[in-house]
């Protein structure tokens, strides 16, 4: 039984929709742009990760935020996934991705100013 199964099986244990609940919208990225904006704003360049367009919410600037698919950055034969490790492996795939960058997960946000020194020695 491959990972996949084996989570499609426990969601429909739990009679839970996998599409639904992987893409159903908590407002969570909007707070951390938000918090991007508020609390981060050096932060030069912010990139999405998904697995598709369909992932995407309407309400994305896409002027401001650059949406990356899992196709363009994941080799087709660890498609298609959704193990945030596979997706991590992957980021430096992104490009014009900087060499040092920050990640975070949607359900991040920061809470007060964050400085570069905070993240980088350089």
């Amino acid at each position: 039984m491959t990972p996949k199964d084996f989570c499609n099986e426990v969601f429909d244990l739990m009679e839970i929709n996998n599409v639904e609940v992987r893409s159903r919208d908590y407002g969570t990225l909007r707070c951390l742009l938000r918090s991007v904006e508020l609390y981060a704003p050096w932060i030069n360049n912010i990139f999405l990760v998904v697995q598709s367009e369909s992932q995407v919410p309407k309400w994305i600037n896409r002027e401001n935020v650059r949406v990356v698919l899992h196709e363009d950055i994941i080799p087709k034969e660890y498609l298609p996934t959704y193990n945030t490790f596979t997706i991590q492996t992957h980021i430096h795939r992104i490009p014009g991705i900087s060499e040092k960058f920050i990640f975070s997960d949607d359900d991040s946000i920061f809470c007060q100013p964050v400085f570069k020194e905070d993240f980088f020695l350089n």
